[in-house]
């Protein structure tokens, strides 16, 4: 079976539980992009709870923009930014020595396009997974395919009603469980159990 999803930056946990129900993939490469979603930001725990992380970016115009097409702005020192305040967050997890060299290297060079850029770091981390996906890219934006379609769920509006096991977290007994954080969270925590984790994700039907 087939569906269709958004690629985002450092996905959520319910976006890797969902791609682990399909094993084609068609990956949206034509839509406009979207602001205030996870396809440039996403969400990790700390001491003092939880913290959004987003990549800037910038547009060649006002008018909407293609995902594709989308640069990544290097002014300001985001990457080590980013990378500070995950290694600030997960030095301490049990995995984080094991995973920490796959991702240290996303952040140690200027990026200049967010699509691939997100294309690069989902490929690792459903490696890590142990994912068996198969992606296709689209050609063109069509809005209703008759495939699952993941598309709008992953605006930082859309409701998230799914159910989610609790697992153990580096600051929980400060801050309490965070559902739903950035796939290294569990990654960092769980470690090669982690796929066994997203299977027990109760999960809420999607549109077609």
């Amino acid at each position: 079976m087939q569906a269709i999803f958004p690629l985002t930056y450092l996905g959520p946990i319910s976006y890797y539980a969902n791609l682990l129900q399909y094993q084609q993939v068609l990956i949206e490469k034509s839509e406009h992009f979207i602001k205030q979603s996870y396809r440039n930001r996403c969400d990790i725990v700390g001491a003092s709870g939880k913290l959004s992380l987003s990549v800037p970016t910038f547009r060649k115009g006002r008018d909407k923009t293609i995902i594709d097409q989308v640069g990544i702005s290097n002014d300001s020192s985001w990457q080590a930014l980013h990378w500070r305040s995950i290694c600030t967050a997960y030095r301490s997890s049990p995995y984080f020595e094991y995973y920490e060299e796959d991702f240290e290297n996303f952040f140690l060079e200027p990026k200049t396009n967010l699509f691939d850029f997100n294309l690069e770091l989902t490929k690792v981390i459903i490696k890590r997974l142990g994912l068996e996906v198969e992606f296709t890219m689209t050609s063109e934006f069509v809005l209703n395919l008759g495939i699952p379609d993941f598309r709008p769920n992953y605006s930082r509006k859309f409701p998230d009603n799914n159910m989610y096991p609790r697992y153990i977290q580096v600051f929980e007994e400060r801050v309490g469980f965070e559902k739903n954080l950035t796939i290294l969270d569990l990654l960092f925590n769980q470690g090669p159990s982690s796929i066994e984790y997203l299977k027990t994700v109760e999960l809420n039907p999607v549109s077609e």
